[in-house]
């Protein structure tokens, strides 16, 4: 049964203010900073995904930097930088191109991994293509090429996909008016084929990856390119997803009004990913063993967290039950 919220909507609740850095960190193991663009970015989304499900138990403190003071935070001890959901990707390629984008790469080339959601996986492949459209015609009004300042992933991009996405006029007080729930295959982490629903809004599809950098990780049924990429840069490398990682699963409950299960097509969509929960998190177990490589430990917690059992493999450094004596 999908749980509901009751208070007033609003989409991704209260955000902070223009052009900020949120810092998670833990002293001697993780540090991760949520990058948000703009006030309509997916942050508090992304928020209760990372630090209270998957980064649960783990210490993880929450700081809040400026875009302004993105170089001093973005230090050797961080391993994870998160680029959510917004609006466009201009605010991205604005405030992360020159210094900051030569810095990113600086520390992408030491180990450093970037995840980009929808717009943020826009802006970090070379190429994207954005068509605009009518949301009530379904006239396409505007079709754009764009080579991206801050493109470090050598992959196209491009969308939104009308065989993946149908068009609908946004609601301002309906966040799943612009949500649709496709379904896409992806091995989890242990290797098995695994279907899911997840949430799309407007977000890319993948194409023209060069192999010897890109790997796709999950794929659209609809279509067969891909939803959800994972790229080497140096040491380092990154993960590209065109689905709204962050919808879904236990963060469900953030998203679901009561007033959202009396119109058909959100309780559709809302449905569809309800019933993908398990789906749900094994993608991110994989989303994030795949950013955060070398952490058996924090994998194992990660696991534990979104209710999958441990890989089998002791932890190197552990301790191990004792053997029991052979007996004759």
């Amino acid at each position: 049964m999908v749980e509901q919220r009751t208070e007033n909507p609003r989409v991704g609740g209260s955000n902070p203010p223009l052009g900020t850095t949120l810092f998670l960190s833990v002293a001697g193991m993780t540090t991760i900073l949520l990058y948000n663009a703009q006030t309509e970015s997916k942050i508090s989304s992304l928020k209760h995904v990372v630090e209270d499900i998957a980064l649960k138990n783990t210490g993880i403190k929450l700081i809040e930097v400026n875009a302004g003071n993105f170089r001093e935070k973005l230090t050797d001890k961080v391993d994870l930088l998160i680029l959510p959901g917004a609006r466009a990707g201009t605010a991205y390629r604005d405030q992360l191109a020159g210094e900051n984008f030569e810095h990113l790469k600086k520390h992408m080339a030491r180990g450093m991994h970037v995840l980009g959601i929808c717009a943020g996986s826009f802006v970090l492949a070379k190429d994207f293509d954005f068509d605009v459209y009518d949301p009530v015609t379904g006239d396409l009004i505007e079709q754009k090429h764009i080579q991206s300042e801050i493109g470090i992933a050598d992959v196209r991009a491009y969308g939104p996909d009308l065989r993946l996405y149908p068009l609908r006029p946004r609601e301002k007080s309906n966040p799943w008016s612009v949500y649709t729930a496709t379904p896409v295959t992806f091995d989890d982490a242990d290797g098995k084929e695994t279907k899911a629903h997840v949430a799309l809004s407007k977000g890319p599809s993948f194409t023209g990856h060069n192999p010897q950098q890109c790997t796709p990780i999950a794929t659209y049924d609809t279509t067969g390119d891909s939803a959800i990429v994972a790229f080497k840069y140096g040491k380092g490398g990154g993960v590209l997803s065109g689905p709204a990682l962050e919808v879904g699963g236990e963060n469900l409950i953030h998203y679901v009004f009561e007033e959202h299960l009396k119109i058909p097509q959100c309780l559709n969509v809302i449905t569809a990913l309800d019933n993908s929960k398990d789906a749900w998190a094994k993608l991110w177990v994989k989303t994030l063993e795949t950013l955060l490589p070398g952490k058996p430990a924090l994998h194992n917690q990660i696991r534990q967290n979104f209710g999958l059992a441990p890989k089998s493999k002791p932890i190197p450094g552990t301790p191990q039950p004792p053997t029991p004596p052979k007996y004759p």
